[in-house]
C-alpha cells in the first residue's frame, strides 16, 4: 500500500510558509485594486492571480518567491499512479502549486479554493463547493498533502455572522467547526481561521487554513 504522506514535515512547513507569504503579499495588492466593478468570484480570483505575479516578482528581488506562481483554474494534474480517467483529474481548483521533494522523489500539488462570503447562500457555497472538495474523494483537493487553503472574499455582512452561518452549514455535514485564530478579526485586512478533519483519502488528517479578505470597503 502506498504510504499516505511522503513529503518531509520540515520541507512541507517551510514550503507552505513561503507559499502563504506569497499569497499574503498578493492579497495586499488585491486590496489596493479597484474592485467596484469586479464582483464575480472568478474575476476576483483572476485579479488575485495577476497580483500573485507582481508579488512574486517583488519577492524574487529579495531572494524569495518561486520560479513559477500558483496556476489559476487549471485541471488537477494526474499522478503516475492514477488510473487514466480518475474523476479528480477533471476538477479545477482555483489555484494549485507544485512542490517537488527530490529526496522522496515525489511531487504534490498545494490546492487553494476561493469563495465569496457575505449573504447566507455564499456561506452555504463556501462549505458545499469549497470545504467539502477537500473531503470528497471525487475532487480530492489536497491529496497527498497534510494541508491546504481556502480564501474567502468577504463582500458584505459582519464576519462574526458569516462565520456562524458557515459553521452551521459545516455542522450539517459533520465537518468540524472553523475557528478564528488568536489574533481575532482583522478588519480591512486578512483574518486567519483553521479547521482540522479526517478524510477517506491520503493524507487522511488534514489541516485546512482559511484566509478571509475583508473587501467590504470596495462594495
Amino acid at each position: 500500500m502506498r504510504r499516505p504522506q511522503l513529503i518531509g514535515t520540515r520541507l512541507w512547513t517551510k514550503y507552505e510558509g513561503r507559499l502563504l507569504e506569497l499569497f499574503f503579499a498578493a492579497i495586499e495588492l488585491l486590496q489596493n485594486r479597484d474592485l467596484k466593478t469586479v464582483t464575480d468570484e472568478d474575476d476576483i480570483s483572476r485579479t488575485l492571480s495577476q497580483c500573485l505575479e507582481t508579488a512574486n516578482l517583488r519577492l524574487r528581488q529579495v531572494g524569495r518567491g518561486f520560479d513559477m506562481i500558483p496556476v489559476f483554474n487549471a485541471p488537477t494534474q494526474p499522478r503516475v499512479s492514477d488510473p487514466v480517467r480518475v474523476s479528480a483529474v477533471f476538477k479545477r481548483p482555483d489555484f494549485q502549486h507544485q512542490l517537488i521533494d527530490d529526496v522522496a522523489q515525489l511531487s504534490v500539488y498545494y490546492n487553494v479554493e476561493c469563495k465569496r462570503l457575505g449573504d447566507s447562500h455564499f456561506s452555504n457555497d463556501y462549505v458545499d463547493d469549497g470545504v467539502k472538495r477537500f473531503l470528497d474523494p471525487s475532487h480530492s483537493y489536497g491529496r497527498d498533502c497534510c494541508s491546504g487553503a481556502m480564501i474567502g472574499y468577504l463582500q458584505n455582512a459582519e464576519p462574526e455572522r458569516v462565520l456562524a452561518q458557515v459553521n452551521t452549514r459545516a455542522s450539517s455535514h459533520k465537518i468540524p467547526v472553523i475557528k478564528l485564530s488568536m489574533d481575532g478579526w482583522c478588519l480591512n485586512g486578512v483574518s486567519r481561521l483553521d479547521n482540522i478533519f479526517e478524510r477517506m483519502f491520503p493524507v487522511t488528517r488534514f489541516h485546512l487554513r482559511h484566509l478571509w479578505i475583508d473587501l467590504r470597503h470596495h462594495y
